[in-house]
């Protein structure tokens, strides 16, 4: 019967772990999550390991080889309570895929403002404010009107932190 397994892998090395049992023909799932990091002054989305030094392989404990698993470039060893390797649940790997994906980049919402829309601001300092979408400026950013004590102030706000209002 093929269970999900816990392997532990070296100190930043779960890319280089699933590639490399991916590619030994294993099935293995290496759980990423979406996190805004400070690059060169900017904000920007990036995916990261959801359990730094953790990956899943799904593996036959009768059928299939165990023994290359360890020797695998990045790959420290197989996670064991005692003797037995620990096994993960079917539904818990299902959450963390069904998680993951909903963490995926999105697409630009540009195409979806037009000028003189109402929008919302969801993320950011000016989180829960509205406005009015005026224009792009660029790749990732737009033009915002944003009342703003008692008037309207144009603000410069990445397009990724907006969403439209009905």
């Amino acid at each position: 019967m093929r269970q999900w397994y816990l392997v532990y892998t070296k100190v930043h090395k779960e890319q280089e772990a699933f590639d490399q049992l991916s590619n030994q023909g294993y099935e293995a799932f290496a759980p990423k999550i979406r996190v805004r990091k400070r690059r060169r002054g900017k904000y920007e989305w990036q995916m990261e390991a959801m359990f730094p030094r953790y990956i899943f392989i799904h593996l036959n404990d009768k059928g299939d080889n165990w023994a290359p698993i360890r020797s695998t470039r990045g790959v420290s060893n197989i996670v064991r309570f005692g003797i037995e390797p620990a096994v993960i649940a079917d539904s818990v790997i299902e959450a963390l895929q069904s998680f993951e994906r909903s963490q995926l980049p999105k697409d630009k919402k540009e195409a979806h403002f037009k000028a003189g829309q109402k929008i919302a601001i969801l993320e950011g300092p000016f989180a829960g404010f509205e406005g009015v979408f005026e224009e792009a400026k660029g790749e990732d950013r737009a033009v915002v009107l944003l009342q703003y004590a008692e008037k309207f102030t144009k603000m410069q706000i990445s397009i990724g932190d907006l969403g439209a209002l009905s």
